[in-house]
């Protein structure tokens, strides 16, 4: 894990299912997740899913 002045990158290692985006999902606004790409298409379409149901 390195620290930042405001931040922290840590590397962790996490299935590509519903419920890693479920814990990921917790964090809200205050996670960023940098790679890999297919991972954050998935996420990305994990978290519009619920929202197109407002829409």
């Amino acid at each position: 894990m390195k620290e930042t002045a405001r931040s922290y990158l840590a590397t962790i290692e996490l299935p590509e299912n519903q419920y890693a985006y479920q814990i990921l999902a917790g964090f809200g606004h205050k996670v960023k997740i940098i790679k890999p790409k297919s991972f954050i298409a998935k996420y990305v379409n994990f978290l519009e899913r619920p929202v197109k149901l407002y829409k």
